[in-house]
């Protein structure tokens, strides 16, 4: 079926449904995080941080693209006025760097590189709070890393902001020639430096450097107007408004404001498709993860159910088998008091016989709830099959299971279910045996439950509806 919307995609697009379709994890990662790119660039901040964030669930912790993530929302919080909250980001980001570095025998160029640019990040925050020395030995730090001869627009510009902060006119104007020499010579058709040259330029004007301004708009006039990125094309001509009002040129500045328009309406035009394929991706994503919840908790359900005695409401001997073996291990671990009872219904067969078994189902659901008249956090309970129960005690004294273990006799007499073909009682009762030890590294749940219903079968054999608990 066609979908009602149907745009044309503009060449190199990317919206968050193409990238979810991506199988490799890391390009799946490297792609929200150009998309988070190119939104903060036109400053769209919420598709921009929820770009960033999905790049980090797509990838390991402080792997290489999670890293980049986390410097591009260090980036943002610096564009939303927020620098302090960004060094302490690039401090943690660089932190993992060096660890990194430190770790591998010969760091590759890519993490190096990105250790740069986080740094540099670091420096320009650094230069907006005025925290000029710690910025000159981050300044150090990026030329020890990046030498001279290979320096990079980055590291240019961390030089430029640096010197401009505390006011060196002519280191700032040499860096600033060698900036400008950089981008003539190797950047002015390097698409991917556009939005950096653009801060440059921004910088520029803020400081009031008009001359150098005029020199990076002429340089990129025809060469940003020419290219794809209408993102860069949006800034370039804001830089280019405020400069023709600076220089008060209003000719030039009535040229620029219509042109700042049309790509603003063609973006707009575009951005229909984006909007669309990025809203149509939240609502898909949350109708995922709202029947990611229902299965989960469905899933839930369905656990418990096959754990639990579906007469007697009860965890069953499956329960048993899992839970009990986790708390025999803590008991064995601790060196701590574990006790396991195994009870049954005394003369349950002729009860059944007498009332029908649907009277003896009643009875098992009766003595049911007086068992979890002792539940506790230390006291598990289970059904163990037919009309036998097992109780867990965990690290209880022996006083305190006996006490529990009468509690369930007094909570059965007050109900006085008939059994009137008891040889114990004309009422329901009950036989228990129990096994205390603490643990050693040679027991097993399973010896405990047998010794526990050797006991049950030695009272069952001398004096039903009793209590034998044994102890070694």
């Amino acid at each position: 079926m066609e979908e009602e919307f149907s745009f044309h995609t503009p060449e190199g697009f990317i919206n968050f449904n193409e990238i979810s379709k991506i199988d490799d994890l890391t390009k799946r990662a490297y792609s929200y995080i150009k998309l988070g790119t190119d939104a903060l660039n036109c400053g769209e901040f919420t598709l921009s941080i929820d770009s960033f964030l999905e790049a980090l669930n797509c990838c390991k912790v402080n792997s290489l693209p999670y890293l980049i993530a986390q410097e591009r929302i260090a980036k943002q919080l610096q564009v939303l006025g927020h620098p302090d909250e960004c060094i302490k980001l690039n401090k943690q980001i660089e932190e993992v760097f060096v660890q990194k570095c430190n770790e591998a025998n010969a760091p590759s160029k890519e993490l190096i590189n990105n250790r740069i640019t986080n740094l540099c990040l670091m420096l320009d925050s650094l230069v907006r709070v005025k925290d000029l020395d710690t910025a000159k030995n981050i300044l150090d730090l990026i030329i020890e890393l990046s030498p001279d001869e290979s320096l990079s627009l980055y590291v240019i510009t961390a030089k430029v902001q640096y010197y401009g902060g505390i006011h060196d006119n002519d280191k700032e104007r040499y860096y600033l020639d060698l900036y400008i020499t950089k981008v003539k010579e190797t950047y002015i058709h390097d698409s991917q430096h556009y939005q950096k040259i653009n801060e440059m330029l921004t910088f520029l004007l803020m400081s009031k450097h008009f001359d150098r301004a005029k020199e990076l708009i002429d340089l990129l006039d025809d060469a940003i107007t020419h290219s794809n990125n209408q993102s860069c094309k949006l800034v370039f001509l804001t830089n280019k408004i405020a400069y023709d009002k600076e220089i008060g040129d209003t000719k030039q500045l009535n040229e620029d404001i219509l042109q700042f328009h049309f790509f603003v309406n063609l973006q707009i035009k575009n951005g229909i498709y984006d909007a669309y394929e990025n809203t149509k991706y939240r609502i898909n994503m949350s109708k995922i993860r709202n029947e990611q919840k229902r299965i989960h908790a469905e899933n839930i359900r369905l656990q418990k159910e096959a754990m639990t005695d579906s007469l007697v409401k009860l965890p069953n001997r499956g329960a048993l088998d899992i839970e009990g073996h986790k708390l025999f291990k803590k008991a064995k671990t601790t060196s701590t008091n574990f006790a396991v009872e195994i009870l049954d219904i005394d003369y349950f067969k002729q009860l059944n016989d007498t009332y029908g078994h649907q009277f003896g189902d009643k009875a098992l659901v009766a003595l049911s709830r007086c068992l979890k008249k002792i539940q506790h956090d230390n006291v598990f309970i289970s059904r163990y099959g037919g009309d036998e129960f097992c109780i867990l005690y965990f690290n209880l004294s022996a006083d305190k299971i006996k006490k529990f273990a009468k509690l369930i006799n007094i909570e059965l007499k007050k109900i006085k279910i008939p059994n009137n073909n008891s040889k114990v009682s004309p009422y329901l009762t009950i036989s228990q045996g129990i096994f205390i030890k603490v643990p050693s590294e040679k027991d097993n749940l399973w010896d405990f439950i047998k010794k526990a219903d050797s006991a049950l079968y030695d009272i069952k054999k001398t004096k039903r509806g009793s209590i034998k608990i044994r102890k070694l």
